[in-house]
């Protein structure tokens, strides 16, 4: 397919480049990757269709239950002439209603403290050993020992003043 110039040179009769052509560059450009020519692009979709993450499938979840509850029949107003029922009264009257004794709460005190005194010393064991260098927040809870220890001795005392 050449074509033969006035000054007897040969040209070819479609350039390379041309996207009509099926070797041409544009053409071989707009082919969508992995698609055979007859194949049946519905099945082609449906092989490169990437699976839905996390969240795409939780928001049409979503958007699933709100359509079932629109056909249900609740709306809004429900919920909200629901949520006017509950008062934060009543809920902070079953809570008070539990009484405090003081002496659980000076053994629960006691408790935390000897939980506090524990850490401690483990931090100072660390420490010591050179596993760890202590930030400022650590050392001052290592100096915090002798008060914390002090602490617990008063509220023993006071535990056994109780009893």
């Amino acid at each position: 397919m050449c074509k033969k110039r006035d000054d007897s040179r040969f040209r070819l009769s479609q350039p390379l480049n041309d996207p009509t052509v099926p070797g041409g560059k544009r053409w071989r450009d707009d082919q969508i990757p992995g698609f055979v020519p007859g194949m049946d692009p519905e099945a082609f979709a449906a092989t490169q269709q990437k699976p839905k993450s996390q969240h795409q499938r939780r928001n049409e979840n979503r958007k699933k239950r709100k359509e079932e509850e629109a056909k249900a029949g609740v709306s809004v107003d429900d919920v909200e002439g629901g949520v006017g029922k509950v008062t934060l009264k009543e809920e902070a009257d079953k809570t008070e209603q539990a009484p405090v004794d003081p002496k659980e709460a000076l053994q629960k005190r006691i408790r935390n403290l000897k939980k506090k005194l524990k850490q401690i010393e483990e931090l100072k064991s660390k420490a010591d050993k050179g596993e760890l260098t202590p930030n400022q927040e650590q050392a001052d809870k290592i100096a915090s020992k002798p008060a914390v220890e002090e602490e617990i001795k008063t509220l023993e005392e006071e535990l056994a003043a109780m009893a």
